[in-house]
């Protein structure tokens, strides 16, 4: 069998010395000479001798290249009876080990992976002498446990390598994709000499991490390299435990509200859910804050199959950055999952810039008095204590300010913005900030439609000015929203009591806009629209807060939650997209900070304690920014920093990604489809393992052999070329003329 066909085309090379040879034949001109009767009888015997030994120079030259071009090819002896070397033939074995987190399913006393551990360790017995051997951890990133194949006759190297480590390796905790892990031990087999190649995949069989669903991974993974084709074998080796107890796991903690301050109360809630296949009783879940236990609720029952949801209340009395644990206590199948983690940005305040319709600060900014007060409606002694902290301004002061100082600015009813103040708006929203508009007796087309647009703040088109006899309905449009969720708490609209006579009648920009509140005959009341890549927002209202178009500030009592959810919904903005504390496997962790003080050094520490050095970068707009992607596995990571007057530590939490608990095993259908594409040889039972590795054998790869031979020919062709060169005719001229008489 000839592995690579191809290649015996360099057959053709063995003509190349005959083609030399008849470019460079000598002609002999025939000379009378008399006194050469003399010499002509040695001289024609060492002629004959020496034409003998050119051709059978001639002959091994071509037999070299051509036995070159025929090892280059890959020739393989079939095993049977007419190959003496079938019986002495050995595998390059490659064990790809399922390390993700559904391998540390419990059953029997022992885990999916350590029975796999187990299993190995039998392997190692069966190997035979030449046969090596190649571990490879199935991981979000494979990993292999040796450099290079280690031989079945190093019995320590294979304990070493090997057997220790896996014994003290717990359960991953992260997914796994099969084909990657194939491709990683397919490179390790490659590097061994031996023909054969065989890949043995120990799995619980878990759907999710079989990637049917992405032939092109199968593909890239077993393409063909060195080894060429048909020479690599995968075998499925099915390896999990008998379930003998239930499953309970705990789902992400969920925050409300979004934005959390000192003193505000915050709710968290989490669904527990038990897979089954068993009930179970009166399971303590503990609740923890930054490590300390704060409260416990018990599941008295929790039938298999079902789910329930756990609600905690809790008041942050610090700011910065906190984390959040519920830890289920309970003995099950899958410990990874009994609990999760959650980490939250606590703060103390927020600075909204309030942009009153007044030209200078002269007056008491009355069309902004109602609007301040349901930022702030506390006393004075409470007021400094309070979460947002409004300053109210005219337009001419607000074009000095630096906007980037304020988590929220809002515009209320200019007849118009100069075009600097403008353009910082635009650019502030860009940033990540959020940018609120209210529209009101002041409002002109020319500044919605012309002046707002050309600052990149295009909302809506301005219709014209709505004078109802009796107040309308108010439908809340998204209520899941978080500006307006308060107001649809407990199923009832909290603003049916409203009184709206005026309003402007708003047209908006395009899909991209969300109507959250309108009229009952579809007249957009509140309007929001995302801006830029920074996640920055703008929201306009189409009627004042003064109360001169509506009773809104004075009644049914929905104003003040309302425009406390708008500023924190809006101060979120950027914060939700560049600093998220609350992270999927694979997201990014973005830190970012003020220039000074000067960070001189930072850390990410992940959650088993392994720390990576970062160094944070200026940004153009003057901040400092810190990228960190290394996220697959769940748990809790720290921000870290130096000098120690920079906020730390800084928390993120990554969740499980539930995709990876789903119990779905590979179908039949699927197992079928990767064999009908050959790339797994069938599904096998561990008992099976010894009788494929002894009936693989397909034959005896004959390279070193012929490569042996090649040497043996290169040597001789060396020593007859000498012997050529130290012939008494090699001095003589090359055309030595033949006399006759």
């Amino acid at each position: 069998m000839i592995e690579m066909p191809i290649l015996l085309l360099g057959l053709l090379t063995a003509g190349v010395p005959i083609v030399i040879h008849l470019l460079h034949r000598h002609r002999t001109t025939p000379i009378q000479w008399g006194a050469m009767m003399f010499l002509e009888e040695s001289t024609i015997q060492q002629r004959r001798r020496r034409t003998i030994e050119e051709w059978l120079l001639l002959l091994l030259r071509i037999a070299l290249l051509a036995l070159l071009a025929f090892l280059l090819a890959r020739p393989v002896l079939g095993a049977g009876h007419l190959n003496p070397f079938s019986s002495h033939a050995t595998s390059d074995i490659a064990v790809l080990m399922d390390h993700s987190i559904s391998s540390g399913l419990r059953g029997n006393g022992q885990t999916d992976f350590q029975k796999q551990t187990g299993l190995l360790r039998r392997l190692t017995t069966m190997l035979r002498p030449g046969d090596t051997l190649s571990v490879v951890l199935a991981a979000h990133r494979p990993v292999s446990l040796s450099q290079l194949p280690v031989s079945a006759s190093d019995r320590a190297a294979l304990r070493r390598d090997f057997i220790r480590p896996l014994s003290h390796e717990p359960p991953g905790l992260t997914g796994c994709s099969i084909p990657a892990a194939i491709a990683a031990a397919r490179r390790m087999v490659d590097r061994g000499s031996n023909f054969q190649k065989v890949i043995l995949v120990l799995s619980n069989q878990r759907a999710i991490s079989w990637r049917v669903d992405h032939p092109a991974l199968w593909s890239q993974a077993l393409r063909r390299g060195p080894t060429g084709p048909g020479k690599m074998l995968v075998y499925d080796v099915p390896v999990r435990v008998t379930p003998t107890l239930s499953n309970l796991s705990v789902g992400s903690i969920h925050i409300q509200p979004a934005l959390v301050g000192v003193g505000r109360p915050a709710r968290l809630s989490v669904s527990i859910a038990n897979s089954g296949p068993l009930p179970l009783t009166h399971v303590p879940i503990h609740f923890l804050v930054d490590g300390k236990m704060v409260t416990e609720r018990i599941i008295a029952d929790l039938a298999a199959g079902k789910s329930k949801t756990i609600s905690f209340r809790y008041r942050f009395n610090n700011a910065g950055s906190h984390w959040l644990k519920v830890q289920a206590d309970v003995h099950d199948a899958l410990p990874a999952d009994n609990n999760a983690i959650a980490s939250v940005n606590v703060r103390k305040h927020l600075p909204v810039l309030l942009i009153d319709s007044q030209a200078v600060d002269t007056g008491r900014f009355r069309a902004s008095r109602f609007l301040a007060l349901a930022m702030q409606p506390f006393s004075s002694t409470l007021a400094r204590k309070a979460l947002i902290q409004p300053r109210v301004v005219s337009i001419s002061s607000a074009q000095s300010l630096p906007l980037a100082r304020y988590a929220v600015v809002v515009v209320n009813d200019p007849v118009g913005l100069p075009r600097r103040l403008l353009a910082n708006l635009g650019d502030y929203a860009r940033a990540g900030h959020g940018l609120w508009f209210i529209l009101g007796p002041n409002t002109t087309p020319e500044f919605v439609d012309q002046a707002l647009p050309a600052a990149g703040l295009s909302v809506a088109t301005l219709g014209p000015l709505v004078h109802a006899a009796s107040s309308p309905m108010l439908v809340i449009k998204r209520p899941g929203n978080s500006m307006v969720h308060i107001l649809a708490a407990l199923h009832r609209n909290m603003i049916v009591g409203v009184t709206l006579l005026k309003w402007w009648r708003l047209l908006p920009a395009g899909p991209l806009v969300k109507v959250l509140l309108a009229t009952a005959g579809g007249d957009p009341i509140i309007l929001e629209k995302s801006v830029g890549i920074e996640g920055g927002k703008v929201v306009m209202w189409s009627t004042p807060v003064d109360g001169s178009w509506n009773d809104w500030p004075t009644a049914a009592g929905s104003f003040v939650p309302l425009v406390d959810q708008s500023v924190c919904a809006l101060a979120l903005g950027g914060s939700q997209h560049t600093r998220r504390h609350f992270l999927n496997p694979g997201d990014s962790i973005v830190w970012t900070g003020p220039v000074k003080p000067t960070v001189q050094s930072a850390k990410i520490i992940n959650p088993i304690g392994v720390a990576a050095t970062l160094q944070p970068q200026i940004t153009a707009d003057g901040k400092y920014l810190m990228v960190y992607n290394h996220t697959q596995l769940p748990g809790l990571y720290q921000a870290v920093f130096k000098p120690a007057a920079i906020p730390q530590p800084v928390y993120y939490s990554v969740a499980i990604d539930p995709r990876e608990l789903d119990p779905q095993l590979i179908s039949k259908a699927d197992l079928s489809w990767l064999t009908h594409q050959h790339f797994i040889q069938a599904v096998i039972k561990p008992a099976q393992i010894p009788g494929v590795l002894n009936s693989v054998l397909v034959g005896v790869d004959l390279w070193p052999w012929l490569a042996l031979l090649v040497m043996a020919m290169l040597i001789g062709e060396v020593l007859l070329c000498r012997r050529l060169l130290a012939s008494p005719l090699a001095a003589l001229p090359q055309e030595v003329p033949h006399a006759t008489l």
